[in-house]
């Protein structure tokens, strides 16, 4: 299948009235990639679309700088991600809302600015998100959970957060979309829900490319508080290229470790949890705010701590929980 995209895009590359159709398939070209565990090489096929267009006006242009804000998502780089969704907007214009363009990568957008802590602007950005649904769109309504699953997060809403993973996950798999079903599941073991053990070592049989197989043993390591496992499973995020979930396992790995009373393995992976956040331009979530807290709490005490400290009532807390 990935040979034969390559194939049609080069042929749609030689043609000025089917440009857009080429960025267009760059895009979902890139997205099985990253959905595959393939980071490097989805950044570098929207790369490759972007120079290929770079000097073609309106949407060949736009859709390829799209693409690049997914792959910067995807990897990482926040602040990248923001400027390119942001350029993208501008650039879809009134065209985008017609067609769902806009719809498709405020989604992203909205992901993006809840991992970086812009609970306002995330806020906001889910409310507009909501409003500009597009029944073509239809496909990637997980994704539309999930990015609703990090605002929540973000909004220190952990149980809402896992919630909306499940639904992600059970919306993709009722509709026969196994990689990204396997995404959810990643998601909802980022922010402690490890329900989904035996299914995501279903789909690491079935899904290819490497991110499978690697969720499947993050959800087990979840379930089971097992740093060690935490540890590795962070290392290898990091070298497939997706530094968000590399930071959030290496901050489960320290409150695993703190909560064996192995210190200094979780001083070490703490520091390496924020470090990696440091680089994702400042990423936030629930794992790397429970990371920072020293005392041996439960993933639960470790919630309600991080929403005593935004200043949220006890009532507040009550109905968060």
């Amino acid at each position: 299948v990935e040979r034969v995209e390559v194939q049609r895009t080069g042929m749609l590359d030689e043609s000025p009235v089917d440009s857009f159709q080429a960025s267009g398939v760059a895009e979902f070209h890139a997205f099985a990639l990253l959905a595959a565990g393939h980071v490097a090489e989805a950044r570098a096929v929207a790369e490759r679309a972007y120079t290929l267009h770079a000097e073609m006006p309106g949407q060949s242009q736009t859709m390829a700088i799209a693409a690049l804000g997914m792959t910067a998502l995807g990897s990482g780089d926040l602040q990248a991600a923001l400027r390119f969704l942001d350029r993208a907007a501008a650039g879809f214009g009134g065209y985008g809302e017609t067609v769902g363009l806009q719809y498709r990568f405020r989604i992203m957008r909205t992901e993006t600015l809840a991992r970086m802590g812009d609970i306002e602007s995330a806020v906001a950005s889910a409310e507009i998100t909501e409003r500009s649904r597009h029944p073509a769109y239809r496909y990637v309504e997980s994704n539309c959970l999930l990015a609703c699953a990090w605002v929540a997060a973000a909004r220190g809403h952990v149980s809402t957060a896992r919630e909306f993973a499940c639904r992600a996950a059970e919306f993709a798999r009722s509709h026969g979309q196994l990689a990204r079903e396997g995404l959810a599941l990643q998601t909802a073991a980022q922010f402690g829900d490890a329900g989904g053990v035996d299914r995501s070592a279903e789909l690491a049989a079935v899904v290819e490319g490497p991110r499978a197989a690697l969720a499947a043993r993050y959800v087990r390591a979840v379930a089971e508080d097992d740093a060690i496992a935490l540890d590795e499973v962070s290392r290898h995020y990091e070298a497939i290229g997706d530094r968000l979930v590399a930071a959030d396992a290496a901050a489960q790995a320290a409150a695993a470790h703190r909560l064996a009373i192995r210190k200094g393995s979780a001083l070490s992976a703490g520091a390496r949890a924020h470090q990696l956040a440091k680089d994702c331009g400042g990423a936030v979530s629930p794992a790397l705010a429970a990371a920072r807290v020293r005392l041996p709490f439960t993933r639960r005490e470790h919630e309600i701590a991080k929403l005593v400290a935004d200043g949220l009532t006890n009532r507040a807390i009550a109905e968060a929980m």
